[in-house]
């Protein structure tokens, strides 16, 4: 449930990102979206940052949720 809902917010902040770049906000932002995914700035760049966004964010939550169970544990109810 972790990585899902990283994956949901990473998806938002990366679709956020591509439309800023799509309606060109500022240079500084194209650059930053090129270095996340490819093909910022086009048509299709939101898209892809909201696919992109959720694998990544779901990546880095399953991850973090698997770090954080093996040093921490689980809480015993």
């Amino acid at each position: 449930m972790f990585g899902l809902a990283c994956g949901i917010v990473w998806a938002i902040i990366f679709l956020l990102v591509a439309l800023f770049a799509t309606f060109g906000w500022s240079d500084q932002t194209v650059a930053t979206c090129d270095l996340i995914y490819f093909g910022a700035g086009t048509g299709l760049a939101w898209l892809w940052g909201l696919i992109s966004g959720f694998v990544w964010g779901y990546i880095f939550g399953w991850i973090g949720a698997a770090l954080y169970n093996g040093f921490v544990g689980t809480p015993k109810a």
